[in-house]
């Protein structure tokens, strides 16, 4: 596997992001993404809270990891005119199947929580429908409820769903991180979470940024020349600066233990998708070019796994500590993404992984 990084004009740039490898690089990202998320659980698994560590990973750098999931599936999504209902269909059909593969886990942590008989089976069913069967599984029915209101809105006029959007996006922005300002908004957003139970869906999450992957489609015919790129390098570096500044405001306002997404977040991963897009670094894969992006969605799914696996076995192993279990939990995950996406090609039961 070798890495080209090819420069050309605009159509030659467009014909080639029609073929499968012109997606590489958006494969890539999506697999650097991947690995944030997995260090990013890590981190809220092994590491204490109130370490600059924490801080810097857990509650600063990995938060650019989701929206910028969801702004490379808005792209890809409008980019190849996707049929809607088939893509609806596979996301529908992964989050079944990872839910059950997940429901042990979920029922184990609703029994922490003191839910019992009927009420765990409703407070999951609320949690499935609303927030996510898994605690990473939300992205999932996020994805496509944004999917689903994108395209809808992509009939509309642009300047007036740009606005719909951005009024979403605000709402969900102060629903999640700000509410804390806004006097009488407190009462708002818990009577909100009590039925919808988080802001991070679909909606005032999933939508915007799905839309933000629509509008960086107009770059695949005026990609971004070697200046703007370095000036846009320069911006997400100095954003990234921002990232820590407002992570730390937030933490503080809203006394969370976990910030779910930021301001900054998503912008960084909207210029990091558009520098993606106008770099088209090239992966050759000689026999399965889509070996990069399988490998990035299975880790998403699979490592939670390996966070309850290895612990379990760790305790029965003397000589295994938090250093040990942390670099097996990377391994594990890594390896097991990596086998599935390579015997996939054999074992052909092993694609409804993906």
């Amino acid at each position: 596997m070798k890495f080209v990084m090819v420069e050309g004009e605009s159509q030659v740039f467009s014909e080639n992001i029609n073929t499968r490898e012109g997606y590489q690089t958006l494969d890539l990202i999506k697999l650097l993404m991947a690995f944030l998320i997995l260090v990013r659980h890590i981190f809220q698994a092994y590491v204490k809270i109130d370490s600059v560590a924490y801080f810097v990973v857990a509650d600063s750098i990995s938060t650019i990891g989701v929206p910028t999931f969801f702004v490379i599936s808005g792209f890809l999504f409008f980019h190849k005119k996707s049929n809607l209902k088939k893509q609806c269909l596979r996301l529908m059909r992964l989050y079944i199947v990872y839910s059950i593969i997940y429901l042990p886990f979920s029922i184990k942590n609703l029994m922490n929580d003191g839910y019992k008989s009927w009420h765990m089976v409703l407070r999951y069913m609320q949690e499935a429908f609303f927030k996510g069967s898994y605690y990473h599984l939300w992205y999932v029915p996020a994805l496509i409820i944004g999917l689903l209101i994108c395209v809808l809105l992509d009939k509309k006029d642009g300047v007036k769903v740009d606005i719909i959007v951005g009024f979403l996006f605000l709402i969900g922005l102060i629903g999640r991180d700000y509410y804390s300002l806004i006097p009488g908004c407190d009462f708002l957003v818990e009577t909100y979470n009590k039925v919808f139970l988080t802001f991070c869906n679909g909606v005032f999450w999933g939508c915007p940024m799905v839309w933000m992957g629509r509008k960086l489609c107009s770059l695949l015919y005026h990609p971004l020349k070697p200046f703007k790129k370095a000036i846009i390098m320069t911006i997400i570096a100095a954003l990234f600066m921002l990232l820590f500044i407002e992570s730390y405001l937030v933490r503080n306002i809203t006394l969370d233990q976990i910030n779910s997404n930021l301001l900054c977040s998503d912008i960084i991963a909207v210029l990091i998708v558009a520098v993606g897009i106008s770099s088209n670094i090239q992966i050759f894969c000689k026999k399965n070019p889509k070996k990069i992006r399988i490998l990035g969605t299975c880790l998403y799914f699979i490592h939670p796994l390996m966070l309850w696996v290895i612990p379990f076995f760790s305790k029965r192993i003397v000589l295994m500590n938090k250093v040990n279990e942390i670099i097996a939990v990377c391994l594990t995950s890594v390896i097991v993404s990596f086998l599935i996406s390579m015997l996939s090609t054999k074992v052909k039961a092993l694609k409804i992984l993906y």
